[in-house]
């Protein structure tokens, strides 16, 4: 059963989002205050968690910036932010800082349901290290460049969007061209990022924000696969 975390202070918005939760078969904890939502995280792993920018004791990029910089396990986990704020400004912050989307206030149902949709479904899909394992002299040099996997993800995660909404396009390319290249090497060209980075990069259209959210999802599928596999895997 996914476990979901919502960091809010508005007692109306926490009944509404777990009136809404009621049929994914999830379990739902509520903070309103981000003391609370720190010392959560701290102590549990998450599958999703959503997060309130205003807060009475502070802010949710307080909270974003220690789920990303931690090391501990919701450190690639799928963090949606909820804001009232409108503008660019305020929207390029939410996605440089490290969440992985937003959703405007006052939200509607599918904006929810939608969300939840995309970052509550796992896939299974096999992961290949076999290109990295030949330089690998010893299961831990091969945990390590896992690890810069990871990281490498994350930056994709997080730049790619505020790419798109800078209009940086060359940017843009660029790291759509990474995953490319990183999708390869895991001898991933059957799993469907592969298929949209390809995309991407042969050109930008108005549904390019619909991709691109599916690329962040489908980067967070990867992370989660990547981290249970194990060097024995390849012997």
């Amino acid at each position: 059963m996914p476990n979901i975390l919502y960091v809010d202070d508005a007692e109306s918005n926490l009944f509404v989002v777990e009136l809404i939760l009621e049929g994914y078969g999830v379990k739902l904890e509520t903070a309103n205050k981000l003391a609370d939502g720190l010392a959560k995280v701290a102590s549990k792993q998450y599958d999703l968690i959503l997060l309130d920018i205003l807060l009475p004791d502070g802010d949710g990029f307080q909270l974003i910036t220690y789920v990303r910089n931690q090391s501990g396990h919701n450190r690639f986990v799928p963090v949606i932010a909820f804001t009232a704020d409108v503008t660019v400004a305020t929207r390029n912050r939410i996605i440089r800082s490290g969440f992985t989307d937003y959703i405007i206030k006052p939200f509607r149902n599918e904006d929810l349901t939608n969300r939840f949709d995309i970052y509550l479904t796992k896939k299974d899909i096999k992961i290949d290290l076999s290109y990295y394992a030949q330089f690998a002299k010893e299961p831990l040099q091969l945990e390590k460049i896992k690890e810069a996997i990871l990281n490498d993800f994350l930056s994709f995660e997080r730049s790619i969007f505020t790419s798109w909404q800078t209009k940086n396009y060359r940017e843009l390319r660029q790291q759509i061209h990474r995953i490319e290249f990183v999708c390869s090497n895991l001898k991933l060209e059957n799993f469907k990022l592969h298929f949209s980075a390809i995309r991407l990069e042969q050109g930008f259209t108005l549904k390019t924000h619909q991709a691109i959210i599916a690329v962040k999802r489908d980067l967070l599928t990867v992370y989660e696969q990547l981290k249970p596999v194990s060097y024995t895997h390849l012997t």
